[in-house]
């Protein structure tokens, strides 16, 4: 139980976890408001497909795939095409997303949002009840681990430095990029 109250406290407590209950519920609202006039089909305006495609950008994949390291990251800008359309929202300028690459990098997962939640929830677990429930190599419980293991080459020591990490990555706007900028800086300047 401990990692799904994580996940509410971080709904309350994190600017990804807020975004996430407003997208939702934003969508909940409208689906009840449509089904009170007998309408279940719920359009989109231009402003609410944007809102909900950079969430579900900067969410990322949520699928489990086993993975056991990572291959390559490629920062990606994936509002390229939408910003050509509207172009009033200054998007598509710079990476919204991470992709990582593995199994000779032929799959792909987007880390964002959704995997550095995960990961941060499992990482409670590891620091309070010495927990390892997914040896699988799980994404995304292991992703924040491997993104780790990929800069520095090693397996992680410090779990409460990589919990603060994600942490701190849910608290801005683009979690992903966020998190892999972390680790490259921590890198360049021999910390961690």
């Amino acid at each position: 139980f401990l990692h799904e109250d994580i996940h509410f406290v971080q709904n309350f407590y994190t600017l990804y976890g807020v975004n996430k209950a407003i997208v939702y519920m934003s969508m909940l609202a409208r689906a009840f408001e449509f089904a009170h006039h007998n309408k279940w089909y719920l359009p989109r305006s231009d402003e609410e497909d944007m809102v909900t495609s950079f969430f579900e950008i900067i969410a990322g994949d949520s699928d489990q795939k086993a993975c056991h390291a990572i291959e390559n990251i490629k920062p990606e800008n994936q509002f390229k095409e939408l910003y050509r359309e509207i172009p009033q929202y200054k998007l598509g300028v710079e990476a919204d997303t991470i992709t990582l690459l593995f199994h000779g990098d032929n799959e792909t997962y987007n880390f964002g949002g959704e995997a550095i939640s995960e990961s941060v929830a499992y990482i409670f677990e590891k620091i309070l009840f010495n927990s390892n429930d997914y040896q699988g190599h799980q994404f995304p419980y292991n992703a924040c681990e491997l993104v780790y293991e990929y800069y520095f080459n090693k397996k992680c020591a410090d779990y409460p430095a990589l919990l603060l990490a994600g942490y701190l990555s849910l608290m801005t706007k683009k979690p992903g990029i966020t998190f892999v900028e972390t680790m490259q800086t921590l890198k360049e300047r021999g910390k961690f």
